[in-house]
């Protein structure tokens, strides 16, 4: 298990080059054993630098060579373990006319350099006072090159964290000593494209000291538990190869995938941010000019692992981003490998209390039935030792079974003749008679005991079109759907996926299947998440219709998700601001034994 520990935070700007014209913040993260790096430069392309390293190590700038681009004008004093970057290159606006909210290849789109905005400091390079947390906001502004104009504000925050915890603010993603969180927004943006359905992405260049013979991986993982980001039950991860397979070494990006549309962020001011392939870069010199990535590993850049990926804004349906005029995205940049999360001690709390005290009523129920049934036992003893009807009869004494004359008797313990298990004493033709269903009979009279039973083959069997009970004492007939029933075996004997319905007495589908009104059986239904053609494949049984729908997720790809003004749990589609109430298996099936026990 490993240990977080907390780190000192210490900042600066334009280290060693106040009286140049860079914008460039340095900060050092020491701890006991190592010391991470962070540069956040906003002089052309905003990027994000960071550098693991022995401790002891110091930041080396030659500035005159930086500002003018030159490969390897900084450096450390020891050569560092790891190190990665992220650039955001370019926001790229398109059209999404038929309002799929993927952005392809053939869709008219306007890609906008990020070098070419001006950034200014909106909230400067600033520490808490335990040294716990440093922060920055840039804002870029007054793009206008000569056929493109762009107003409004693409700011990005930038902190980075001494400690573990969840952040304050939605999505509360959770940072370690080892996180820098990003959260770009995009307020009130406005261009000269003439575009009427307009939706925001970004492309964003990755470098780490992988080879460039690797690759990264981009993994969507799904969690148990939303008490952090409510109603948000998936986490994305972009490892880099060290971080896939060496644990807590690395680089990753991670991110919840939603966005919110307005400055109050809630499920309900909320859209989703699609994520797409990555894929290495192929122009290396016209990508890296001028760039932090270039000024560290100079001409070398090539041996190493550079990739980029887009990410777009907007689902479908949400209005497009002119609805609120307001986007704001947040991702964690980490050093190491990805953390699970862990439930809080009120959620552990909750899970005792909840499945704890089913589980004692369930042995404090079974309890009582075992007592029940042992005392019905010598109950039946005591019954039968009343009906001696002589030697060789039913409570008559013995030695051996072949002195007990009565048909299906046996002698118990060589004292006592008595009915064999199953079997039931019938005073008027001195015979037990079978009293479960699947034991031996000579002729349909032997089986009258139990109802809807004859004799076949030497065993009661039930009747054509009935099935045995569970107790074995009884022969109910088979039912269909939305017919009254008694027992699981009514239904499914007849259509398979089916059961007895504890509340309505009737014939119903399993859950994950419907009626198909056609064929009289139960089909499979279309879950969340499964590929789709159309919401006519999602929408297969009345509880789900309005609230699912065939929504494209990838290139050419349609899955079944809820719709907007609707949040999944447990693959279910709930209304936003009606949570579903919740009660598990276990609590039922106590409460059901406990109210049998009354």
């Amino acid at each position: 298990m490993k240990v977080i520990l907390p780190l000192l935070l210490s900042y600066y700007s334009n280290p060693g080059c106040e009286s140049y014209n860079i914008s460039l913040s340095y900060l050092k993260a020491e701890g006991p054993n190592d010391t991470l790096h962070y540069l956040w430069d906003f002089t052309l392309r905003p990027t994000l630098f960071l550098a693991l390293t022995d401790i002891n190590t110091n930041l080396y700038i030659n500035c005159e060579d930086f500002v003018e681009g030159v490969g390897k004008s900084f450096n450390f004093s020891k050569v560092p373990k790891y190190s990665f970057s992220l650039t955001v290159n370019k926001l790229i606006e398109f059209n999404d006319i038929n309002d799929t909210a993927i952005l392809t290849p053939e869709i008219h789109q306007v890609s906008y350099d990020a070098k070419d905005f001006k950034w200014e400091v909106t909230e400067t390079l600033t520490g808490s006072k335990d040294g716990k947390t440093a922060s920055l906001t840039m804002t870029g502004k007054d793009y206008n090159t000569m056929d493109k104009t762009v107003s409004g504000n693409f700011s990005i925050q930038l902190t980075a964290f001494g400690y573990e915890n969840h952040d304050a603010d939605l999505p509360r993603l959770l940072h370690s000593p080892n996180s820098t969180q990003c959260r770009i927004i995009l307020q009130n943006m406005k261009t000269n494209s003439g575009f009427n359905e307009s939706r925001y992405a970004l492309e964003l260049i990755l470098v780490s000291s992988d080879s460039r013979n690797m690759s990264s991986q981009i993994v969507l993982k799904k969690n148990l538990d939303d008490e952090n980001s409510p109603g948000i039950f998936s986490m994305v991860d972009v490892m880099t190869p060290k971080a896939q397979y060496q644990k807590f070494s690395g680089a990753f990006l991670q991110w919840r995938p939603i966005i919110y549309v307005t400055k109050s962020p809630s499920i309900s001011n909320s859209s989703e941010i699609v994520t797409y392939n990555l894929t290495n870069v192929t122009d290396v010199d016209d990508t890296f000019a001028n760039s932090l990535s270039y000024k560290f590993y100079g001409d070398d850049i090539g041996e190493y692992l550079l990739e980029q990926t887009v990410v777009s804004m907007g689902m479908v349906q949400d209005g497009f981003y002119k609805k609120t005029n307001y986007s704001t995205w947040t991702f964690l940049v980490n050093y190491g490998s990805p953390e699970d999360e862990k439930f809080s001690l009120l959620v552990i709390l909750v899970m005792c209390i909840g499945l704890g005290l089913p589980t004692i009523l369930m042995l404090l129920g079974g309890g009582y039935m075992c007592v029940k049934r042992i005392r019905r036992k010598k109950d039946e003893l005591s019954l039968e030792r009343k009906f001696f009807i002589g030697n060789g009869g039913l409570g008559a004494d013995c030695l051996y079974d072949e002195d007990c004359l009565t048909r299906n008797s046996f002698c118990k313990g060589h004292k006592i003749c008595t009915c064999k298990i199953g079997y039931q004493y019938d005073a008027g033709s001195d015979v037990c008679f079978p009293r479960e269903v699947n034991l031996k009979c000579n002729e349909d009279y032997d089986c009258s005991a139990l109802q809807n039973t004859k004799c076949v083959n030497g065993i009661c069997k039930c009747k054509n079109d009935y099935v045995p009970a569970n107790d074995k004492t009884a022969c109910l007939p088979s039912m269909r759907l939305t017919t009254l029933c008694e027992e699981d075996l009514q239904c499914s004997s007849v259509m398979n996926k089916s059961y007895c319905d504890f509340l309505t007495r009737q014939c119903v589908c399993e859950r994950g299947y419907r009626l198909d009104p056609y064929r009289r059986e139960c089909i499979e239904q279309s879950k969340l998440h499964s590929p789709c053609m159309s919401t006519e494949d999602c929408e297969r049984s009345e509880e789900i219709k309005g609230k699912v729908e065939c929504r494209p997720t990838g290139v050419l790809t349609n899955t079944c998700e809820c719709r907007l003004g609707f949040y999944e749990r447990n693959e279910v589609c709930y209304s936003v601001g009606s949570p579903p109430l919740a009660i598990s298996l276990t609590t039922l099936t106590a409460l059901l034994t406990v109210k049998w026990m009354l």
